[in-house]
């Protein structure tokens, strides 16, 4: 693979595939309609920088502005059944969008009173109207934006709440009235709860930034990227998506649209450098995945981390550095030792490509380097960072006339960010219904009772029933709203067995997040198989099959809470390259392949000798690396046999 002399950048001919078509249900409007969503999607980005930066609003009603905005966008761009018609807004849509825009009337009209009697047992009949129009708004966002799950779960939490009372043993609790119920959720501890502010205060303004970084060319400049860092070395072009999906997805935050965006590119291109379709496929989602893991944004769940635990966002920023490092090598070394197996060679990349690509475009990691700076070094808010990096991402636009943006283009780039909400709003919103209702009823904790009745003192039973739910959470729901249910039960549980609560939290976040490549509802490595004409069932198991090293890491850092920056720096250090030889070992185990090929033997032995590394320890450490050593020097004296045999027969020859 060569340069383009004229652009400096791949020639990436080989990445286009006319087979590969985007299927969208947003609507394509045109004249009066278009301007419409374009105002409204301006008054979105307004809203948004004049409650963070100029004048700060009432975070009830903040969130709830946030709400109705997204939910004018949403009824206008979303249809509401595949009959509908997609290039006009009909009637009921404009009546779904008065509804919502009249709760928050209601809500700044009636403000002072409700938050004397909000959630408490004698709410006004305007409340409970009002309070009802919210929560079909909801629902009916969410079955939009996410299809029947959601609205569907949201519903049985309700009707919990309603028959508690003739429910038996540890489902039973008192039963509430549906005005009780109703205006719970119409308030801060419902619908509008943390969730809500989650979005509202910190995922807009990065999605801000993603869309700003996205027009500065960014995207294509993180593919080039990777492919002059990997494409030298064996199966090159396969570790592709290890960085730029990295790069690209920290900013994105979401698995599938990570797939969906980088994945067009780099799937046919590792088709046609001789990966089979289903394992190009499954490189893509298992890397995409872990774009929602990877500091310094890592996605909206984690925004909710920092708000669950009570510590700065910054701190989860560096917890997840050493884990999100132990991810993305275990499939560097999946991709290697798969490419070794298969004799799968390197990219052909211009000789000084980096440095040129470097010397031309390496300003646009500017704004990541600000962005990295800001949360970690300045120890600025999530707000203050994203903004400084927005800021760095508008001026670098200046550096080459090509990309410098128009008061026009501002503008267009400012409206389409927007859109971002389509599918993050609805999803926190009804994960505060669920969140609402586990507090009203206690079943959170009764469920964390429930965990440990079942675990008794085990920690690894506790650890891996909790790994469960947390699967099967994020195969049904988006990982915002999987997590922020799976956090209002889970850690209470982990936490009373002695894990450190950033620990606990930290776990269900990472299995949220592997359920996207779970099988049998893996949506990132179906959205994978869509773009590489390949089966999803395929994909799905040779995507966890690829990823299994992420379904061993959370445990590693449970055990060794070092891996989170936990404890002195020696103890970080040791406890950092004992999991790197341990990651290693799996992937080679796995894949049959070290040094040279792994027979059954060699395989067993990196195997024990993987998960003798997963808690920190002079004899399991010790144990465990004197096995991954003993397979190392077993190949390399086999190997070394080999070849001496080879010259000898030469030589007789």
């Amino acid at each position: 693979m060569t340069t383009d002399k004229s652009t400096n950048n791949l020639n990436i001919e080989i990445l286009k595939d006319e087979s590969l078509t985007e299927i969208s249900k947003i609507r394509e409007l045109d004249k009066w309609q278009k301007k419409l969503v374009f105002i409204v999607s301006i008054m979105i980005v307004i809203f948004h920088l004049y409650g963070l930066y100029i004048k700060p609003i009432d975070p009830w009603i903040f969130r709830a502005g946030h709400l109705v905005l997204a939910s004018m966008l949403l009824f206008m761009l979303i249809p509401a059944t595949k009959k509908t018609s997609l290039n006009k807004i009909s009637a009921v849509d404009f009546i779904w969008i008065i509804l919502s825009v009249s709760t928050l009337i209601y809500l700044i009209i009636k403000f002072d009173g409700l938050i004397l009697r909000a959630g408490g047992p004698s709410p006004e009949q305007g409340d409970i109207i009002f309070g009802t129009i919210a929560l079909l708004i909801v629902l009916e966002m969410m079955r939009r934006s996410t299809g029947y799950l959601l609205p569907i779960l949201a519903i049985t939490f309700i009707i919990y709440a309603l028959i508690g009372n003739y429910l038996p043993g540890l489902f039973w609790h008192r039963g509430y009235s549906f005005q009780r119920i109703i205006s719970f959720l119409y308030s801060t501890v419902g619908i509008y709860t943390i969730p809500l502010g989650v979005s509202a205060r910190y995922v807009f303004i990065f999605i801000l930034f993603g869309a700003f970084l996205q027009r500065s060319g960014a995207g294509d400049f993180f593919v080039n990227l990777a492919v002059a860092l990997t494409g030298k070395t064996r199966g090159g072009v396969g570790k592709v998506p290890i960085l730029s999906s990295a790069l690209f997805g920290t900013v994105s935050g979401a698995a599938v649209a990570n797939v969906v965006m980088t994945g067009s590119i780099t799937i046919p291109a590792m088709k046609k450098s001789g990966f089979k379709p289903k394992v190009a496929a499954a490189i893509e989602a298992v890397a995409s995945t872990g774009g929602q893991i990877a500091p310094p944004v890592m996605g909206a769940a984690a925004f909710l981390m920092a708000e669950f635990v009570g510590i700065s966002y910054s701190k989860i920023v560096i917890a997840a550095i050493i884990p999100a490092i132990l991810y993305y090598l275990s499939i560097y070394w999946m991709v290697d030792f798969d490419a070794a197996a298969n004799g799968l060679k390197s990219i052909d990349v211009e000789k000084g490509y980096l440095k040129n690509l470097l010397r031309k475009d390496g300003y646009l990691l500017i704004p990541l380097l600000v962005l990295i700076y800001a949360l970690v070094i300045g120890q600025a808010s999530p707000n203050k960072a994203a903004l400084w990096a927005i800021i760095s991402t508008i001026l670098i636009g200046f550096a080459r006339k090509a990309d410098r943006l128009t008061l026009k283009g501002l503008f267009d780039t400012a409206a389409s960010s927007a859109k971002g909400l389509l599918e993050i709003t609805p999803v926190v919103a009804g994960s505060g219904i669920i969140v609402g209702m586990m507090s009203l009823t206690g079943l959170g904790l009764r469920t964390a009772n429930i965990i440990l009745s079942f675990a008794g003192n085990s920690l690894i039973l506790a650890l891996f029933l909790s790994m469960l739910i947390c699967i099967l959470l994020g195969m049904g729901m988006p990982t915002v709203a999987a997590y922020a249910t799976a956090a209002a039960v889970i850690p209470a549980a982990l936490v009373k067995l002695g894990v450190p609560e950033l620990a606990a939290h930290m776990f269900i976040f990472y299995f949220c997040i592997l359920a996207t490549i779970t099988p049998p509802v893996a949506m990132a490595s179906y959205a994978a198989a869509a773009l590489a004409n390949a089966k999803l069932w395929d994909v799905g198991w040779l995507a966890l099959k690829m990823g299994v090293a992420g379904f061993i890491i959370p445990y590693m850092f449970v055990y060794g809470p070092q891996l989170l920056m936990i404890g002195s720096g020696l103890e970080i250090v040791g406890a950092f390259i004992s999991a790197i030889i341990g990651v290693t070992a799996l992937a080679g185990a796995v894949q049959g392949w070290f040094y040279t090929k792994a027979n059954i033997v060699q395989r067993l032995l990196l195997f024990i000798g993987a998960f003798t590394l997963i808690r920190p320890g002079i004899v399991t450490d010790a144990v465990g690396i004197g096995m991954v050593i003993a397979v190392l020097i077993w190949q390399i004296s086999i190997n070394m046999g080999y070849f001496r045999t080879k010259q000898v027969q030469a030589e007789k020859n």
